[in-house]
């Protein structure tokens, strides 16, 4: 009988396995066809273990459940990853990235720390609600680039703020509008900084934020500058009919006008510098005598602790509360 030990610290393992669940979909397909059955239509990351994953599965039609142990012996973190790298060199069908390009319209300082992009995309946009993002390869190319020319490239996640349709070349033209926040001397924004006009860029793949909770019940959204453009996005298409409480958090205190244009009336609205963030965040949250959703993106450390005073404290479950870990402090 397969040997099952409980991980101790149980917010550990829910960061985890929510992670997974919300962000490597396609990751944990691959080990559910490698390591169980590759006729796997769906997984789901139920339960994690010392020794393992419990994943419950469909296969052909039928909900299974199936444990699958790690090949590796170290930090549970660890094992799960390498579980998952095995998995995708193995697969039948391997993952592959998508190849998203655009072409650089217009770049324009929108404050002291934010540079907008207006970028033609060279391909259909994907239409999708706030919290979209690509992958951007941090180069910039004179035409589409080779395979070649993309290896070993760095790699930014930078989101959609919104799309604008401009009049370009005699025709109307739908535009990917990206804000990019600057930063010290970081590659991200030394790349964003040396863009040029009928500069192609390149994306290697797409994520998206999990924000339909939000349309209904009481929402607390909170962010720092790396999540303005996807809450500028959910509050300018605020579909609750309950105004939100927005926690707007920012290193310099003039980045705080980002949100003002974009907050539904009635909204209660709290701004933050990083000072003791976290203990301020939970302190303001304790404060509110209902809370159902929440959407929220901050520093690695901090993002943990919201997530298990919500979990212990609020009892919300994680479709209802999504608490990202957008950068990590060095």
């Amino acid at each position: 009988m397969t040997e099952k030990t409980a991980i101790n610290d149980i917010n550990r393992k829910l960061d985890i396995i929510e992670h997974v669940n919300d962000d490597h979909h396609q990751e944990l397909l691959a080990i559910a066809q490698v390591f169980i059955d590759p006729k796997v239509e769906h997984a789901h990351f139920a339960d994690l273990f010392e020794q393992g994953m419990q994943l419950e599965i469909t296969l052909e039609g039928q909900k299974q459940s199936h444990f699958v142990p790690f090949l590796t012996e170290g930090e549970i973190e660890f094992n799960v990853r390498q579980l998952a790298i095995t998995a995708i060199q193995q697969c039948e069908k391997p993952i592959t990235n998508s190849h998203y390009y655009f072409q650089v319209q217009q770049s324009q300082a929108i404050s002291a720390n934010f540079l907008r992009l207006w970028l033609i995309p060279l391909q259909p946009l994907v239409q999708a609600e706030a919290g979209l993002a690509w992958v951007f390869t941090l180069a910039r190319f004179p035409q589409r680039p080779s395979e070649q020319q993309l290896a070993g490239q760095a790699k930014r996640y930078y989101s959609l703020r919104k799309y604008e349709k401009q009049y370009i070349d005699h025709q109307t033209l739908e535009l990917a509008v990206v804000d990019i926040y600057l930063h010290n001397d970081s590659l991200g924004s030394n790349w964003a900084k040396s863009l040029q006009v009928g500069d192609i860029l390149h994306a290697s793949s797409l994520h998206y934020e999990k924000t339909a909770h939000l349309n209904t019940g009481q929402a607390v959204l909170f962010g720092d500058e790396t999540a303005f453009p996807t809450l500028a996005k959910l509050l300018e298409d605020w579909k609750n009919p309950l105004a939100p409480i927005v926690i707007s958090i920012a290193h310099q205190n003039s980045e705080q006008a980002y949100l003002k244009d974009y907050l539904p009336t009635n909204s209660q609205v709290y701004y933050l510098d990083q000072q003791n963030l976290t203990e301020k965040l939970i302190d303001i949250l304790q404060q509110q005598p209902r809370i159902d959703k929440v959407w929220g993106a901050t520093e690695q450390k901090t993002a943990k602790a919201l997530r298990k005073y919500l979990r212990e404290t609020r009892q919300l479950h994680a479709e209802n509360s999504k608490v990202k870990a957008y950068w990590v402090k060095r």
